[in-house]
C-alpha cells in the first residue's frame, strides 16, 4: 500500500493525476498545462488556442474545483489549485 503523504508533489505526478481532465478539455480543442506544483498549491494554464467556442469551455472556478479534487486524490497536502485562463483578461 503507498502512503499518499510521502508522495512528493511535481509537475509530472500532478500531470499524471489530472490526465482524465486533460483528455476532456482536448475534446473541445483546448488544454491544461501544470506549470508549477508543490506541497501546497498547483498552477494550471487553460490552453484555449484550438478553442472555436470560447463560451462553451467550463468557467474557471469549476475547473479549479475539478483540478483540485483530482489531485488531492494522489497529493493531499495540496490545499489549492490557480488556473491561469485566459479568458479572465478579455
Amino acid at each position: 500500500m503507498t502512503n499518499s503523504t510521502t508522495n512528493t508533489v511535481d509537475i509530472a505526478g500532478v500531470s499524471a493525476a489530472i490526465e482524465s481532465l486533460r483528455s476532456m478539455m482536448q475534446l473541445d480543442g483546448g488544454d491544461l498545462v501544470v506549470t508549477s506544483a508543490d506541497a501546497d498549491q498547483v498552477m494550471v494554464k487553460l490552453v484555449l488556442e484550438d478553442v472555436e467556442c470560447l463560451d462553451c469551455v467550463m468557467k474557471r472556478p469549476t475547473i479549479e474545483s475539478l483540478l483540485l479534487s483530482s489531485v488531492r486524490e494522489p497529493f493531499p497536502s495540496v490545499s489549492r489549485v490557480v488556473l491561469d485562463d485566459p479568458r479572465d483578461g478579455v
